[in-house]
């Protein structure tokens, strides 16, 4: 379970919920066509877009390393390992994905907030966040905290079912 943020170009003139929406519905597609398909290596161009704003986070947050992969990827991976917040920017989008359930979930967010004003100033990109359900600006940090903690709220219960669980065959057993 994570908390996501993400950010994209909203069409002047368009709904944003209507937008995210589209983009939701373009990225399943994406993955969809993807699946058992070599990866799309970017274009130099769409690269160095990319490579500018992880330069510009890892400038304003030196936390954060970037993931080297053997083989060129159609994204930028960037990771805080200590605070636990992964950034993935893409041609059209940049996703920041936070785990629930941390102890220092005040600084997680914050550094999320960091991280939309930074992409924001840098792309023009808007961010959702589907947890508010609404576009959300580095302003909104108090209601993203209150959010991330409503979840926490839920964790004595969810220990408490999956402690309660005890299946009569193990969970790989199909007949």
């Amino acid at each position: 379970m994570s908390y996501d943020l993400h950010l994209f170009r909203v069409p002047a003139g368009t709904d944003p919920i209507d937008a995210y929406r589209h983009w939701q519905d373009e990225e399943e597609k994406k993955a969809i066509a993807a699946e058992g398909e070599q990866r799309n290596v970017l274009n130099q161009e769409q690269y160095q877009q990319m490579q500018k704003i992880a330069d510009s986070l890892k400038s304003n947050w030196s936390a954060f390393t970037q993931f080297q992969p053997e083989q060129p990827l159609p994204w930028i991976e960037l990771d805080d390992e200590d605070l636990q917040v992964q950034v993935m920017i893409q041609p059209d989008s940049v996703e920041i994905t936070m785990p629930y359930f941390r102890d220092r979930a005040g600084e997680m967010m914050a550094l999320a907030a960091k991280c939309i004003k930074i992409v924001t100033q840098e792309t023009g990109f808007l961010a959702y966040d589907p947890q508010l359900e609404r576009l959300v600006t580095e302003s909104d940090l108090s209601g993203m905290q209150s959010q991330y903690r409503e979840m926490d709220r839920h964790l004595p219960d969810i220990v408490q079912r999956g402690a309660g669980s005890n299946p009569a065959r193990p969970w790989w057993r199909f007949w």
